[in-house]
């Protein structure tokens, strides 16, 4: 498709190009001179409509090209979606079973974490995940978990060391 426009590109270069094929000159007096402005005109529609075409088939491949893109997009949306779906299930997994500082071996991986549990409640609370009792670990009793809840609510969670210094 490409080398096809390039094609049309170049012929219409050499047509304009063309010294017997002057755009500019307006016929003047004369029956010979009206009969060249007529071919004039004749060859200037000829250029314009070999650009028409031109334009036409560039416009066709840039739709199609656009669709391609935009089908692109939506299936990486898609798949964007699904990533965050499985990481923050991935989290709250993480949550569940009460992963925070200790050294465990998650699907093949070490978590190495020195913050606690406030990682994971840093990564939910970006994915704006609303947490219940029932998402954290058995092991915790309620004022804990119910605490654990409304930290992510306030205002300073990412900024306060008090906090941080609370989970280590």
């Amino acid at each position: 498709m490409e080398s096809a426009i390039a094609a049309e590109k170049k012929k219409l270069e050499e047509l304009e190009n063309n010294p017997d094929l002057d755009l500019n000159n307006q016929p003047t007096e004369g029956p010979l001179d009206y009969q060249k402005g007529i071919e004039q005109n004749e060859a200037t529609l000829k250029v314009l409509k070999r650009e028409l075409a031109l334009f036409r088939k560039q416009y066709d491949f840039n739709v199609k090209q656009r669709a391609q893109f935009e089908a692109e997009v939506s299936k990486q949306k898609k798949r964007i979606k699904l990533i965050n779906q499985a990481k923050k299930t991935f989290y709250l997994y993480l949550l569940k079973q009460g992963f925070d500082s200790r050294y465990k071996f998650v699907f093949g991986y070490k978590i190495t974490r020195n913050d606690g549990l406030t990682w994971i409640l840093k990564e939910l609370f970006r994915e704006k995940e609303n947490l219940t009792a029932d998402s954290f670990p058995d092991f915790l009793d309620i004022k804990s978990k119910s605490f654990l809840i409304q930290v992510p609510k306030s205002n300073n969670f990412s900024s306060n060391r008090k906090l941080k210094s609370f989970f280590i």
